[in-house]
């Protein structure tokens, strides 16, 4: 029967501490790097969707506001006042579910003055808020638009 040799560390001068030979190799080593790199990366990943979302929640409510306005200016039909423009706005909203999502229609908006200097236009604005969620820290992103049409 063979006898397995043992690999010796090289001697070291005194006062220096001597490595054991099974601390010597590198196994395990890419496991450990996989759990701290694994976190970091997925917090990045989902804050990229995350703030995705958000961006397209910002673009489409911009979208609802500006057709609001123009159809209150535009279309008597639909939008013949307030109340009816902000129920044409909510139904043009298609984005995430905001928190405190609210619209607000006004015809005394100051997008363009007459010829005698009397502000005229019809002005909708919206607010809401985004919860950002990337971890335990409770992230909210206030947003707000506001859309004038003469």
């Amino acid at each position: 029967m063979r006898q397995r040799s043992v690999a010796r560390p090289l001697p070291q001068p005194p006062g220096q501490l001597v490595p054991l030979p099974h601390f010597m190799g590198e196994d395990g080593a890419s496991a450990v790097e996989f759990a701290m790199v694994t976190p970091v990366f997925l917090a990045l990943v989902l804050g990229i969707i995350n703030l995705s979302i958000c961006l397209y929640g910002v673009v489409t409510l911009h979208f609802a506001t500006e057709d609001a306005a123009r159809c209150f200016s535009v279309n008597a039909v639909s939008c013949p006042d307030a109340a009816s423009t902000v129920t044409y706005a909510q139904s043009r909203y298609a984005g995430p579910g905001f928190t405190g999502l609210a619209f607000a229609a006004n015809n005394t908006g100051d997008c363009d003055t007459d010829s005698k200097g009397n502000a005229d236009g019809h002005v909708v604005t919206a607010s809401a808020s985004y919860n950002l969620v990337i971890g335990f820290p409770k992230i909210t992103i206030p947003i707000s638009t506001s859309a004038c049409f003469p």
